[in-house]
């Protein structure tokens, strides 16, 4: 369900462009007001300022138009000609195009209004933030300020959170958190193996908000989480959190450096080997769904060294990892985003990019990492059938009940 997040705040091409929802703005341009006629009767070009923190400069009059540039608050732009319905012509540093006239004005906005805005509790906390994004792009040095649009901006997420509704699909993950804040360890499931991103979160009464992104692209994940013992560490939680809500959104560059600092721009990265950019791999809910048919952990198995008489067990082995105290698994693991990685028994791992559902089975396309080099294999998984609990994977022969075979160590035992 969209959220109501302020469109203007999200860039979106409805508010940029002076779609509805949009709040009203003292001092807005609107096509007929008597100064811009008058001077364009006059046959000046009127000078108009950008008054929306962020505003489309499109190729054609039209929502649906190319975006030349998009235009900050403040941006000084000529007018040429008349009002074009709620469209103005302008020329906005030497680049033509169209922009909404009613997010135009004839004078320069002050920061001192927003400032205002920003300081008043009995505002909506929506409006608040709009105020202060486009205060913190009047004032870019204003580190305080950044800091304080970076704290409205999760504080409306939370917002939204708790009004977020259960979707009809629940997305559902459980890690392990060690001497960290529950948010903490959600912020990390969710933004690792990422390349070049920065990260930030909040919480508030089990409800989380995690942003990731870069310049480019920044995702904000909502919703609950609940946490249990681990008896083995005491120090350490089980959290188990559901995204309800998921939205994507082009950011200005004030709006990045409130939110979080990139990967590599004054942070360093460390960068897990493996880490592919933000939006690859990720299947569509077809592919997810045919993952989510089969059980994700299976132990693998071997013939037995020994033939067994009637009584004595089925004639196979399950490989043991005796340091690890488990059996060593072939694991099918989704996350957060919908990207899919298939771990092996012998320590290799890569990325599903592509799900199909074959005759037999589910054919793979996976992208291996490790071990090195990189390549690219099809596989053809083959489910038990007929009441067995066999799977294979290519030659390899697997199980989902991990109790019903004798252990064979596969690494010897201390």
């Amino acid at each position: 369900m969209p959220s109501l997040l302020l469109s203007l705040l999200l860039a979106t091409t409805a508010a940029a462009d002076g779609g509805a929802g949009q709040p009203a703005d003292a001092g807005v341009a609107k096509p007929g007001d008597a100064g811009v006629a008058l001077a364009a009767d006059a046959g000046t070009e009127p000078l108009l300022y950008v008054l929306g923190s962020s505003l489309n400069l499109r190729k054609e009059p039209s929502a649906q138009a190319e975006v030349v540039e998009k235009l900050p608050i403040g941006t000084a732009c000529r007018q040429k000609g008349p009002a074009q319905g709620e469209w103005f012509q302008v020329c906005c540093g030497g680049k033509p195009g169209y922009v909404s006239a009613s997010l135009m004005g004839p004078q320069k906005p002050s920061v001192e209004p927003y400032l205002a805005e920003v300081k008043d509790t009995r505002l909506p906390l929506e409006q608040r933030l709009e105020s202060a994004l486009r205060a913190s792009t009047l004032e870019p040095r204003d580190i305080a300020l950044r800091k304080f649009l970076g704290e409205l901006f999760y504080k409306r997420q939370l917002e939204l959170a708790a009004a977020d509704k259960k979707p009809a699909k629940e997305r559902t993950f459980t890690i392990r958190c060690h001497l960290m804040s529950e948010v903490s360890c959600i912020k990390l499931d969710i933004a690792k193996l990422i390349q070049g991103i920065g990260a930030d979160g909040a919480g508030r009464d089990h409800l989380f908000v995690v942003a990731l992104g870069n310049r480019e692209h920044v995702k904000v994940f909502r919703g609950t989480y609940t946490t249990s013992p681990y008896p083995e560490f005491p120090e350490t939680v089980l959290v188990t959190y559901t995204v309800l809500a998921e939205e994507s959104f082009t950011p200005t560059d004030v709006l990045q450096k409130a939110l979080f600092t990139i990967c590599g721009t004054y942070a360093p990265c460390s960068e897990d080997p493996g880490s592919i950019p933000l939006g690859q791999f990720v299947l569509d809910e077809t592919s997810q769904a045919l993952l989510n048919s089969i059980p994700h952990e299976w132990a693998w198995l071997e013939p037995a060294l020994k033939p067994r008489g009637f009584g004595e067990g089925p004639p196979f082995d399950m490989l043991w990892d005796c340091p690890e105290k488990k059996p060593l698994l072939l694991t099918f693991k989704g996350d957060a985003h919908g990207r899919w990685r298939v771990s092996f028994p012998k320590e290799g791992w890569g990325w599903l990019s592509a799900v199909e559902k074959a005759e037999e089975g589910l054919r793979l396309t996976l992208v291996e990492q490790l071990p090195s080099p990189k390549s690219t294999k099809q596989l053809l998984f083959k489910p038990p059938t007929g009441g067995k609990d066999i799977a294979t994977l290519g030659d390899e022969l697997f199980t989902s009940n991990l109790r019903r075979y004798a252990r064979k160590h596969y690494y010897p035992c201390p």
